[in-house]
């Protein structure tokens, strides 16, 4: 328990399914990574709008949705090092996954 109330703000955004993608629309895979992009710009410039400082985020829809962790990763980045770059005091990508290649890949992109 805290001494104190610790306010937080909880923001819910489906990610592409991925895998659904590949079974009923392959011909759509290449569209993934632009609406991942502008869903992940979304969700930022959200939590940018509210004056959040601090966010923890995961590996959006690297697990059951199949996203490739690497591309995720990389979209992340590209955004908080241009468009978001400063705006934010803190992003914690709190990533639990008995298959370390969700981590890795967040760590290699963020160590860069």
């Amino acid at each position: 328990m805290f001494d104190i109330p610790i306010l937080s703000s909880i923001i819910t955004a489906a990610a592409v399914n991925t895998g659904v993608v590949k079974r009923f629309e392959e011909e759509r895979i290449g569209d993934i990574p632009n609406i991942m992009k502008k869903r992940i710009d979304k969700l930022l410039m959200l939590s940018a709008s509210q004056d959040h400082k601090t966010l923890i985020l995961g590996a959006w829809g690297c697990g059951v949705f199949q996203n490739d962790p690497k591309m995720i990763a990389g979209l992340f980045s590209e955004l908080l090092k241009e468009k978001y770059e400063g705006v934010f005091e803190k992003v914690v990508f709190a990533i639990y996954a008995k298959n370390k290649r969700f981590i890795e890949a967040f760590q290699k992109e963020f160590e860069a």
